[in-house]
């Protein structure tokens, strides 16, 4: 029988599973939050209180906002590295959009909108890495 403690072999392979599914996870919060700030967004414009020219702002804001949300998620569960979280979860959201948008229109299309919410998914990713990052090191008084 083995004991409990340290185990020889197969560690990093868990613990990079882990890593991958944390970061699967935040990409997931990513992705819901985004899903659900354009619903809300959809619903102000239907209902009067935005107007229509403001779409394109509230697409761009949901993307920097949800791979925020992701990225805070995924960076306080790891602890390790958070602007490479951070980044990663973005490129998560933003793989996720994009395939949503081909399963939607059946081929990829790559308007000039395209790189704005390139931009918009890591741009919220590595503000969630740059406000989640602890230096580790105690402050003096």
């Amino acid at each position: 029988m083995q004991k409990q403690g340290k185990r020889s072999g197969g560690e990093g392979r868990g613990s990079a599973l882990n890593a991958v599914l944390e970061l699967l996870k935040g990409g997931g919060v990513a992705g819901g939050s985004t899903v659900l700030i354009l619903t809300v967004c959809a619903g102000l414009i239907s209902g009067g209180v935005l107007k229509e020219q403001y779409a394109d702002g509230c697409v761009l804001a949901s993307c920097v906002i949800g791979a925020f949300f992701g990225g805070v998620y995924a960076v306080r569960r790891l602890k390790t590295r958070p602007m490479p979280v951070g980044l990663t979860v973005g490129t998560i959201l933003l793989l996720l959009l994009f395939s949503a948008g081909f399963l939607t229109c059946g081929k990829v299309c790559f308007q000039a909108r395209a790189g704005e919410a390139v931009a918009a998914c890591l741009i919220g990713g590595m503000i969630s890495g740059l406000f989640c990052c602890n230096s580790g090191k105690k402050r003096r008084k």
